[in-house]
Order: C-alpha cells, then sequence, then structure tokens
C-alpha cells in the first residue's frame, strides 16, 4: 500500500479547504532565538575583557607615577611615625603583581628629638602568599638593615619613648605578621653608659617554615 504524506490545511468555517500552512520547527525557533543571546554574551566578555585590560594597563602606569609614590609613602610614613614616635623616611615603594609583593627602597627611621639614626634598610620585601584561609606576609626579606640605640643610665632606651599606647580592648600580639625572616648583612649597635655593644654581619636564614639560622659576630 502506498503512504500519502498530508499537509495541514487552513478550512473555513464550511468546510472548504484553502492555502497549505507549514508549521514551524521547534527546533529551528530554538537555535534561531538562541544565537542573539550568544552573540551577547560573548560580546559582554569580550568588551569585559577589553576594559579589564585597559584598567590594569592604567593601573601599573599610576602606580609607577610620582602620584602614587606621594600617597603611598605619606600613608606609610604617618602609620610608622605615629606607632614608633620616631620619623621615617622612604626613598621609593614599588608594587609587583607577580609574585605579589611590596619593595621599599631606602628605609630610614630617625630620633624625632636628635634626628640621630635609629634604623637604616637598603631594601625590605615583603611578600603576599595565600595562607591559612587568606592573604598574609610570606617571607620577609630585609637587606643590610642596621639598628642603633643608647641606653641611659635610668635603664630606658632613648629612642621609642613615644611610641603609640595601644588601643583599649586591642589583642596583643602572639605571632609575628609574616611567615619567616630572611635577613642579609645586618647590624645592631647599643650605646651603654660604660661602652657599646655591637653585632655585625648578621644574617637569618630560614631553614624549614618559621625555624632559622642566626649567626653574626659579637664586637
Amino acid at each position: 500500500s502506498a503512504s500519502v504524506a498530508l499537509r495541514p490545511r487552513i478550512v473555513d468555517d464550511r468546510g472548504i479547504g484553502l492555502l497549505p500552512i507549514s508549521l514551524p520547527d521547534p527546533d529551528a525557533m530554538t537555535t534561531k532565538a538562541g544565537r542573539p543571546l550568544r552573540k551577547t554574551v560573548r560580546r559582554f566578555f569580550l568588551l569585559l575583557l577589553v576594559v579589564s585590560a585597559i584598567s590594569f594597563i592604567i593601573l601599573v602606569g599610576w602606580l609607577n607615577s610620582d602620584d602614587f609614590q606621594h600617597r603611598a609613602q605619606s600613608f606609610l610614613i604617618e602609620q610608622v611615625e605615629t606607632a614608633s614616635g620616631e620619623n621615617m623616611e622612604v626613598e621609593r615603594i614599588r608594587v609587583h603583581f607577580w609574585p605579589p609583593s611590596v619593595i621599599l627602597d631606602g628605609v630610614l627611621l630617625t630620633n624625632a628629638q636628635t634626628e640621630e639614626p635609629i634604623v637604616s634598610v637598603d631594601r625590605v620585601r615583603a611578600p603576599l602568599v595565600l595562607r591559612g584561609g587568606g592573604p598574609k606576609l610570606g617571607r620577609l626579606t630585609v637587606i643590610n638593615p642596621s639598628l642603633v640605640l643608647h641606653l641611659e643610665k635610668d635603664g630606658k632606651l632613648r629612642e621609642f619613648r613615644n611610641t603609640a599606647k595601644p588601643k583599649p580592648g586591642a589583642k596583643p600580639l602572639t605571632e609575628l605578621p609574616w611567615y619567616s625572616l630572611h635577613l642579609i648583612d645586618g647590624s645592631i649597635v647599643v650605646h651603654v653608659p660604660d661602652g657599646v655593644v655591637g653585632l655585625s654581619r648578621l644574617s637569618i636564614s630560614p631553614i624549614s617554615g618559621p625555624v632559622s639560622s642566626i649567626s653574626g659576630i659579637i664586637q
């Protein structure tokens, strides 16, 4: 027997057939309707990528500008001077995106009264790492640091006499803010009423995690 394909027709109220019609394919309709949406999504993410790239370039340029140096140095100096009660200078602050880190060049802390140097450091590198469920300081590297202190006859230091008092309810510091310390070619000089005590060629090298080896020459 032969099969005949029937095409749907529009029929009026008298039963008379009119023109044949074709029903739309649901899959085709879905495909055509989805194309504009996919194009819109692609264009959105492309625009987002372009905007992000331009913003990154602008940010890198700003981090190397004099405006950034002025703002960053002013903020850092204000925080350190408030906490220590002494005067601070820093030659330059650099920010690296990969690996993420902040580098301080030419750090100097002087006595607010006598202007004598207390701490001087050629360079400090503070990397940012993910540890303990959040961003924290990794291995702190300090190059050529120098510390000079004066012990008076009353048994008190001449330096750091105007340090900021802890805020009410503030929790005491139970651990250092960095994971480990790498100190290269440091020196410590303490002036006492009867003479001078010093430590030169001070080196602190991390061994495993927070465990480090310390070496130096007592003078």
